[in-house]
């Protein structure tokens, strides 16, 4: 069972690199468990879809340009 900690350690992770199957399914389990660190993956989901916004923006511009 994942702590608050590690949960936030795999959610920023998951960023830069694919999770291990044993990963995501303790990762999922705490998050169904732990209200706070829900909230905190909304967040991070929501920064790393602005994120690929951006990028995506950033590289059409650049074609165009």
């Amino acid at each position: 069972m994942l702590n608050c900690r590690d949960s936030h350690r795999l959610q920023v992770e998951r960023m830069d690199r694919q999770l291990s199957a044993a990963e995501r399914m303790h990762l999922r389990i705490h998050l169904m468990m732990c209200g706070r660190c829900g909230r905190f993956a909304g967040q991070m989901d929501l920064i790393h879809r602005a994120m690929d916004r951006l990028k995506r923006s950033n590289t059409s511009t650049m074609k165009r340009g």
